[in-house]
Protein backbone atom coordinates (compact mmCIF):
# COMPACT_ATOMS: atom_id res chain seq x y z
CA UNK A 1 0.00 0.00 0.00
CA UNK A 2 1.21 3.46 -0.71
CA UNK A 3 2.33 5.75 1.95
CA UNK A 4 0.66 9.10 2.50
CA UNK A 5 2.44 11.91 4.19
CA UNK A 6 5.24 9.58 5.14
CA UNK A 7 3.04 7.04 7.00
CA UNK A 8 2.28 3.47 6.13
CA UNK A 9 -1.48 2.90 6.35
CA UNK A 10 -1.17 -0.63 7.75
CA UNK A 11 1.28 0.35 10.44
CA UNK A 12 -0.91 3.27 11.45
CA UNK A 13 -3.85 0.93 11.98
CA UNK A 14 -1.80 -1.47 14.02
CA UNK A 15 -0.43 1.27 16.20
CA UNK A 16 -3.86 2.72 16.93
CA UNK A 17 -5.25 -0.72 17.70
CA UNK A 18 -2.41 -1.39 20.14
CA UNK A 19 -3.08 1.87 21.93
CA UNK A 20 -6.78 1.05 22.28
CA UNK A 21 -6.01 -2.39 23.71
CA UNK A 22 -3.60 -0.87 26.20
CA UNK A 23 -6.14 1.67 27.41
CA UNK A 24 -8.85 -1.00 27.67
CA UNK A 25 -6.60 -3.30 29.65
CA UNK A 26 -5.67 -0.45 31.98
CA UNK A 27 -9.34 0.31 32.67
CA UNK A 28 -10.08 -3.35 33.42
CA UNK A 29 -7.16 -3.43 35.83
CA UNK A 30 -8.51 -0.39 37.69
CA UNK A 31 -12.04 -1.82 37.88
CA UNK A 32 -10.90 -5.20 39.12
CA UNK A 33 -8.62 -3.65 41.73
CA UNK A 34 -11.37 -1.30 42.97
CA UNK A 35 -14.03 -4.01 43.16
CA UNK A 36 -11.69 -6.33 44.98
CA UNK A 37 -11.08 -3.71 47.65
CA UNK A 38 -14.80 -3.08 48.17
CA UNK A 39 -15.69 -6.74 48.43
CA UNK A 40 -12.97 -7.30 50.97
CA UNK A 41 -13.98 -4.35 53.18
CA UNK A 42 -17.77 -4.83 53.01
CA UNK A 43 -17.88 -8.50 53.98
CA UNK A 44 -15.72 -8.70 57.07
CA UNK A 45 -17.14 -11.58 59.14
CA UNK A 46 -19.04 -10.52 62.34
CA UNK A 47 -21.19 -12.71 64.66
CA UNK A 48 -24.88 -12.41 63.80
CA UNK A 49 -27.15 -11.26 66.67
CA UNK A 50 -29.26 -13.94 68.37
CA UNK A 51 -31.96 -12.92 70.88
CA UNK A 52 -32.39 -15.00 74.03
CA UNK A 53 -33.62 -14.30 77.56
CA UNK A 54 -35.02 -15.77 80.78
CA UNK A 55 -37.58 -14.33 83.20
CA UNK A 56 -38.28 -14.87 86.90
CA UNK A 57 -40.71 -15.26 88.51
CA UNK A 58 -42.95 -16.52 85.69
CA UNK A 59 -46.19 -16.35 87.68
CA UNK A 60 -47.66 -14.60 90.70
CA UNK A 61 -50.31 -12.24 91.94
CA UNK A 62 -50.70 -8.71 90.67
CA UNK A 63 -48.77 -6.49 90.61
CA UNK A 64 -46.07 -8.93 89.51
CA UNK A 65 -42.49 -7.72 89.05
CA UNK A 66 -40.49 -9.90 86.65
CA UNK A 67 -36.72 -9.74 86.23
CA UNK A 68 -35.59 -10.52 82.68
CA UNK A 69 -32.04 -11.78 82.19
CA UNK A 70 -30.53 -11.09 78.77
CA UNK A 71 -28.80 -14.12 77.23
CA UNK A 72 -28.43 -12.76 73.71
CA UNK A 73 -25.24 -13.27 71.73
CA UNK A 74 -23.45 -11.83 68.71
CA UNK A 75 -22.74 -8.24 67.74
CA UNK A 76 -25.75 -6.24 69.00
CA UNK A 77 -26.29 -2.53 68.50
CA UNK A 78 -29.86 -2.18 69.85
CA UNK A 79 -32.54 -3.93 71.94
CA UNK A 80 -36.33 -3.80 71.75
CA UNK A 81 -38.36 -5.40 74.56
CA UNK A 82 -42.09 -6.00 74.05
CA UNK A 83 -43.27 -7.39 77.38
CA UNK A 84 -46.80 -8.26 76.24
CA UNK A 85 -46.07 -8.86 72.52
CA UNK A 86 -48.64 -6.30 71.43
CA UNK A 87 -46.41 -4.71 68.81
CA UNK A 88 -45.43 -1.76 70.98
CA UNK A 89 -41.84 -1.50 72.19
CA UNK A 90 -41.89 -1.16 75.99
CA UNK A 91 -38.15 -0.77 76.59
CA UNK A 92 -34.95 -0.28 74.60
CA UNK A 93 -32.71 -1.05 77.56
CA UNK A 94 -29.75 -3.24 76.73
CA UNK A 95 -29.00 -6.22 78.93
CA UNK A 96 -31.09 -7.20 81.96
CA UNK A 97 -34.39 -5.39 82.59
CA UNK A 98 -37.27 -5.41 85.09
CA UNK A 99 -40.95 -5.01 84.25
CA UNK A 100 -44.08 -4.84 86.41
CA UNK A 101 -47.33 -6.46 85.26
CA UNK A 102 -50.28 -4.73 86.90
CA UNK A 103 -53.19 -6.56 85.28
CA UNK A 104 -54.34 -10.15 85.46
CA UNK A 105 -53.64 -12.26 82.38
CA UNK A 106 -51.20 -14.41 80.44
CA UNK A 107 -48.50 -12.57 78.52
CA UNK A 108 -46.16 -13.44 75.68
CA UNK A 109 -42.79 -11.66 75.63
CA UNK A 110 -40.69 -10.68 72.61
CA UNK A 111 -37.10 -9.50 72.46
CA UNK A 112 -35.64 -8.14 69.22
CA UNK A 113 -31.90 -7.53 68.88
CA UNK A 114 -30.30 -5.75 65.94
CA UNK A 115 -26.74 -5.94 64.67
CA UNK A 116 -24.93 -4.08 61.92
CA UNK A 117 -26.86 -5.74 59.10
CA UNK A 118 -29.59 -8.02 60.46
CA UNK A 119 -32.08 -8.39 63.33
CA UNK A 120 -33.26 -11.43 65.27
CA UNK A 121 -36.24 -11.87 67.58
CA UNK A 122 -37.19 -14.37 70.26
CA UNK A 123 -40.83 -14.78 71.33
CA UNK A 124 -41.85 -16.71 74.45
CA UNK A 125 -45.54 -17.52 74.05
CA UNK A 126 -47.76 -17.41 77.17
CA UNK A 127 -44.62 -16.89 79.21
CA UNK A 128 -45.90 -14.80 82.15
CA UNK A 129 -49.05 -15.53 84.17
CA UNK A 130 -50.48 -12.84 86.45
CA UNK A 131 -53.19 -13.80 88.93
CA UNK A 132 -55.62 -11.29 90.36
CA UNK A 133 -55.94 -10.84 94.10
CA UNK A 134 -59.56 -11.04 95.30
CA UNK A 135 -60.58 -7.89 97.08
CA UNK A 136 -63.08 -9.71 99.27
CA UNK A 137 -63.76 -13.30 100.37
CA UNK A 138 -67.00 -14.19 102.06
CA UNK A 139 -66.96 -15.81 105.47
CA UNK A 140 -63.59 -14.46 106.64
CA UNK A 141 -63.14 -13.25 110.20
CA UNK A 142 -59.66 -11.76 109.75
CA UNK A 143 -57.57 -11.12 106.64
CA UNK A 144 -54.19 -9.44 107.06
CA UNK A 145 -52.45 -8.67 103.76
CA UNK A 146 -49.03 -7.05 103.72
CA UNK A 147 -49.63 -5.85 100.14
CA UNK A 148 -52.74 -3.98 101.32
CA UNK A 149 -50.75 -1.75 103.69
CA UNK A 150 -50.58 1.84 102.45
CA UNK A 151 -48.69 4.94 103.50
CA UNK A 152 -45.53 3.13 104.63
CA UNK A 153 -42.06 2.99 103.13
CA UNK A 154 -39.40 0.34 103.47
CA UNK A 155 -38.26 -0.16 107.10
CA UNK A 156 -41.12 1.91 108.55
CA UNK A 157 -42.65 0.60 111.78
CA UNK A 158 -46.19 -0.78 111.58
CA UNK A 159 -48.75 0.89 113.86
CA UNK A 160 -51.84 -0.58 112.21
CA UNK A 161 -52.25 -3.62 110.01
CA UNK A 162 -55.75 -3.19 108.64
CA UNK A 163 -58.15 -6.11 108.39
CA UNK A 164 -59.11 -6.71 104.74
CA UNK A 165 -62.04 -8.97 105.66
CA UNK A 166 -64.26 -5.96 106.31
CA UNK A 167 -64.85 -6.91 109.96
CA UNK A 168 -62.61 -4.22 111.42
CA UNK A 169 -60.31 -6.63 113.28
CA UNK A 170 -57.26 -4.45 112.73
CA UNK A 171 -53.95 -5.47 114.33
CA UNK A 172 -52.36 -2.53 116.16
CA UNK A 173 -49.34 -1.60 118.25
CA UNK A 174 -48.54 1.82 119.67
CA UNK A 175 -45.49 0.89 121.74
CA UNK A 176 -41.86 0.22 121.01
CA UNK A 177 -42.44 -3.39 119.96
CA UNK A 178 -43.86 -2.61 116.55
CA UNK A 179 -42.86 -4.86 113.62
CA UNK A 180 -41.21 -3.53 110.46
CA UNK A 181 -42.69 -3.07 107.00
CA UNK A 182 -40.40 -4.39 104.23
CA UNK A 183 -40.98 -3.72 100.54
CA UNK A 184 -40.15 -6.16 97.74
CA UNK A 185 -39.00 -8.79 100.19
CA UNK A 186 -40.52 -11.96 98.71
CA UNK A 187 -41.06 -12.26 94.96
CA UNK A 188 -41.41 -8.51 94.77
CA UNK A 189 -44.08 -8.42 97.47
CA UNK A 190 -43.99 -6.59 100.81
CA UNK A 191 -43.96 -8.33 104.18
CA UNK A 192 -44.42 -7.45 107.83
CA UNK A 193 -41.29 -8.55 109.67
CA UNK A 194 -41.38 -9.53 113.33
CA UNK A 195 -38.05 -9.83 115.14
CA UNK A 196 -38.95 -13.20 116.69
CA UNK A 197 -38.57 -11.81 120.18
CA UNK A 198 -40.39 -8.64 121.20
CA UNK A 199 -42.32 -7.49 118.11
CA UNK A 200 -46.06 -7.90 118.53
CA UNK A 201 -49.40 -6.74 117.12
CA UNK A 202 -52.64 -6.90 119.06
CA UNK A 203 -56.13 -7.51 117.65
CA UNK A 204 -59.64 -7.64 119.10
CA UNK A 205 -60.68 -11.12 120.22
CA UNK A 206 -61.74 -13.12 117.19
CA UNK A 207 -63.60 -15.81 119.15
CA UNK A 208 -63.17 -18.25 116.24
CA UNK A 209 -64.98 -21.42 117.29
CA UNK A 210 -64.56 -23.46 115.20
CA UNK A 211 -61.99 -21.86 112.94
CA UNK A 212 -59.62 -22.63 110.10
CA UNK A 213 -56.49 -20.50 109.93
CA UNK A 214 -54.27 -20.16 106.86
CA UNK A 215 -51.00 -18.27 106.98
CA UNK A 216 -48.01 -17.88 104.69
CA UNK A 217 -44.93 -17.30 106.79
CA UNK A 218 -41.17 -17.43 106.42
CA UNK A 219 -39.15 -17.69 109.59
CA UNK A 220 -35.43 -17.61 110.23
CA UNK A 221 -33.40 -18.95 113.10
CA UNK A 222 -32.60 -18.08 115.76
CA UNK A 223 -35.94 -16.91 117.14
CA UNK A 224 -37.39 -16.80 120.62
CA UNK A 225 -40.49 -18.81 121.52
CA UNK A 226 -43.04 -16.02 121.69
CA UNK A 227 -46.41 -14.84 120.36
CA UNK A 228 -46.28 -12.17 117.67
CA UNK A 229 -49.94 -11.52 116.82
CA UNK A 230 -52.94 -11.89 119.09
CA UNK A 231 -55.11 -10.79 122.00
CA UNK A 232 -53.51 -10.69 125.44
CA UNK A 233 -56.78 -10.54 127.39
CA UNK A 234 -58.26 -13.72 125.94
CA UNK A 235 -54.89 -15.47 125.53
CA UNK A 236 -55.58 -15.92 121.82
CA UNK A 237 -52.65 -15.48 119.47
CA UNK A 238 -50.36 -16.60 116.69
CA UNK A 239 -46.92 -17.54 117.94
CA UNK A 240 -43.60 -19.18 117.30
CA UNK A 241 -42.64 -22.24 119.28
CA UNK A 242 -40.05 -24.95 118.64
CA UNK A 243 -39.55 -24.09 114.95
CA UNK A 244 -43.30 -23.97 114.34
CA UNK A 245 -45.74 -21.16 113.67
CA UNK A 246 -49.01 -21.86 115.47
CA UNK A 247 -52.40 -20.39 116.35
CA UNK A 248 -53.42 -20.77 119.97
CA UNK A 249 -56.82 -20.43 121.59
CA UNK A 250 -58.16 -21.98 124.79
CA UNK A 251 -59.74 -25.41 124.10
CA UNK A 252 -58.27 -25.36 120.58
CA UNK A 253 -57.24 -28.57 118.89
CA UNK A 254 -54.50 -27.71 116.41
CA UNK A 255 -53.56 -29.24 113.08
CA UNK A 256 -50.27 -27.84 111.80
CA UNK A 257 -48.56 -28.39 108.48
CA UNK A 258 -44.91 -27.82 109.36
CA UNK A 259 -41.82 -27.13 107.27
CA UNK A 260 -38.12 -26.68 107.81
CA UNK A 261 -36.75 -23.30 108.99
CA UNK A 262 -36.21 -20.50 106.46
CA UNK A 263 -38.96 -21.80 104.16
CA UNK A 264 -42.56 -20.88 103.60
CA UNK A 265 -45.27 -22.61 105.64
CA UNK A 266 -48.95 -23.14 105.27
CA UNK A 267 -50.49 -23.49 108.72
CA UNK A 268 -53.97 -24.88 109.27
CA UNK A 269 -55.53 -24.59 112.71
CA UNK A 270 -58.91 -25.94 113.79
CA UNK A 271 -60.38 -24.51 117.00
CA UNK A 272 -63.14 -26.44 118.73
CA UNK A 273 -65.77 -24.84 120.99
CA UNK A 274 -65.70 -25.68 124.70
CA UNK A 275 -67.19 -29.09 125.52
CA UNK A 276 -66.71 -30.47 122.02
CA UNK A 277 -65.53 -34.07 121.82
CA UNK A 278 -64.66 -34.04 118.12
Amino acid sequence: MKEKNGFNNNSSVKTITHVKQTIFAFLILILISTCGYNVESDFISTPSPAADFNGAPLSGVQPLTVNFTDRSSGEITSYEWDFDNDGTVDSVTSGDVTYQYNDEGTYSVKLTVTGQYVSHEEVRTDYITVISVPQSISGLVLWLRADAITGLSNNDLVDVWSDSSGNGNDATQAGVNRPTYKTGEKNGKPVVRFDGSANYLDFTSLNMQPATVFAVVKYELPATNAPFLGNDTNNEFFGYYSNTIYYYMPTANMSVVNATPATFQIITGHAQPPGSNS
